[in-house]
């Protein structure tokens, strides 16, 4: 079975920023692996993946509305159509 997964960037990911992706996975998949093949198809995953793999202090991904950190991690698993948003914290004075 396939799933359509929306990736929507609201974060300083290079030329990603502001931009919705969209992808045809086959279900069931993970946060990780369609994070993964986004950002490198798109060439912002030096951005939003550290050395180590995991997401980069400063960013936020929410799978269907709930942190990906309540719900797994990046191996949040995904079953059907979702969606997926990465958001960047923002400081200054």
């Amino acid at each position: 079975m396939d799933g359509r997964v929306t990736v929507r960037a609201y974060a300083p990911l290079g030329k990603a920023s502001g931009k919705l992706f969209e992808g045809t996975f086959s279900v069931p998949t993970t946060v990780e692996r369609v994070l993964t093949e986004i950002a490198q198809r798109e060439g912002f995953y030096e951005h939003l993946f550290s050395d180590t793999g995991g997401i980069r202090r400063g960013y936020t991904v929410l799978l269907n509305g709930y942190s990906i950190y309540h719900q797994g991690g990046l191996e949040a698993s995904i079953e059907g159509d979702a969606e997926i948003v990465i958001l960047a914290f923002a400081a200054g004075g």
